[in-house]
């Protein structure tokens, strides 16, 4: 991570937040600090997703942009982000998340996530 916080001179840090977990809240703070990042509390979360259970990107998309909201005051155009989610399954959380930062007024977002859980066909070959 710091190769690319160098290269892209990334400048901020923020999480994709839980209702029922401030631990993410808390590990970005954490991060924040050891990278030597300004850590900025972005997003509320408004509501539950379930994205593992919903049939197709659209309806996951939907869900997304319903459950969270942004502080539009917080994001500065010289704002370059890191957006760390948890756990990563479509990628949609990220995506739109990311998206609501660049439309907001930052000038550069990298998602990371720390496990991935979608469903993958295993090679045994």
């Amino acid at each position: 991570a710091k190769e690319y916080i160098k290269k892209y001179n990334i400048n901020t840090l923020t999480i994709v937040p839980s209702l029922n977990n401030m631990l993410m809240n808390e590990f970005g703070k954490k991060v924040s600090n050891i990278l030597g990042l300004k850590y900025v509390e972005f997003f509320e979360k408004t509501r539950n997703t379930l994205q593992k259970n919903m049939a197709n990107y659209q309806h996951q998309r939907n869900n997304v942009e319903v459950s969270y909201r942004i502080k539009h005051q917080l994001v500065t155009r010289t704002m370059k982000v890191m957006l760390i989610d948890d756990m990563a399954d479509s990628g949609s959380t990220l995506a739109f998340l990311g998206k609501e930062l660049l439309a907001n007024g930052a000038d550069l977002v990298f998602p990371i996530a720390l496990a991935d859980s979608s469903v993958r066909e295993v090679d045994n070959d």
